[in-house]
C-alpha cells in the first residue's frame, strides 16, 4: 500500500482511489503534529497525507470550497468516506440523536458487521459546552469499532490518537473509560449517549471520482 516512488517521495495506493497517490516523505514538522501510534514510523503520517489528498478530490466534487490537503484533517473526519477510501467498498451510516434511535437495529447491524469481518467506525458529536463528553473522549472525531459482545452488551473501541487514559473517578459517563493505546470498552447503552452514529462497510464496490 505504501512504497518508495522512483521519482522521489512515496506512492500510496488506497483501494478506494482510481490511481496511486504521490506524496512527499513526511517532514519533521508533520511527524510532530500528526498521529504517533506507530512509534515514530512513517506509516500513519503517510496514510494521513494520502487520505487528505484523496478527501479533497472527493469533497471538491460534492462540496465546492472544501479545505486543502492536510488542512482537511483539522476539519474533522468523515466516517463513511474514510471506510470507502481504505476498503474500496461503499459504506452505510446509522446516526441518531437523543430519543431518536432504533437500539435493536443498531445492535443487529453491529452483530452482523462484526460477524462478517466488515469495518465499522463510530463518530462523536461536535464540542458542546452544554453537553460535555466523558473525560478522555474526543469530540468531532472518528473511532474504530473493534468488537461488540452481545452477551455483555459491550462495545470495544479504538481512538487512533493512541493515548492512555485513567479515570480519576468512577468508570463511566462521569469519569471516562480506562484506555490503553487508544483501546477501551464501554456499555452500548452509554455508547448511544456519548456517540452519535456509526458507519459500516458494505460489500458494494466504490471508487473516488477522478481527480483533476
Amino acid at each position: 500500500m505504501i512504497a518508495l516512488d522512483p521519482s522521489g517521495g512515496l506512492r500510496i495506493t488506497l483501494p478506494g482511489s482510481r490511481q496511486p497517490i504521490h506524496s512527499h516523505t513526511p517532514t519533521d514538522a508533520e511527524l510532530l503534529i500528526q498521529s504517533y501510534t506507530d512509534d515514530g514510523a512513517l506509516c500513519i503520517p503517510a496514510m494521513e497525507g494520502a487520505f487528505a489528498t484523496l478527501m479533497t478530490v472527493v469533497r471538491a466534487a460534492t462540496s465546492p470550497g472544501s479545505p486543502e490537503k492536510l488542512e482537511a484533517i483539522d476539519h474533522g473526519g468523515a466516517a463513511a468516506l474514510g471506510l470507502r477510501m481504505v476498503t474500496g467498498h461503499d459504506a452505510v451510516k446509522s446516526t441518531w440523536s437523543a430519543g431518536k434511535r432504533n437500539d435493536a437495529a443498531v445492535r443487529a447491524l453491529l452483530r452482523q458487521a462484526i460477524a462478517e469481518h466488515r469495518l465499522v467506525d463510530a463518530t462523536t458529536p461536535a464540542l458542546d459546552p452544554a453537553k460535555p463528553l466523558p473525560p478522555g473522549i474526543t469530540a468531532h472525531h472518528c473511532y474504530a469499532v473493534l468488537g461488540y459482545d452481545p452477551a455483555r452488551d459491550v462495545i470495544s473501541l479504538w481512538n487512533p490518537h493512541g493515548h492512555d487514559f485513567h479515570p480519576k473517578s468512577a468508570t463511566g459517563l462521569s469519569g471516562g473509560y480506562p484506555t490503553s493505546h487508544g483501546r477501551f470498552d464501554m456499555p452500548l447503552a452509554e455508547f448511544f449517549t456519548v456517540f452519535d452514529g456509526i458507519a459500516v462497510e458494505t460489500t458494494q464496490p466504490w471508487s473516488a471520482p477522478a481527480g483533476k
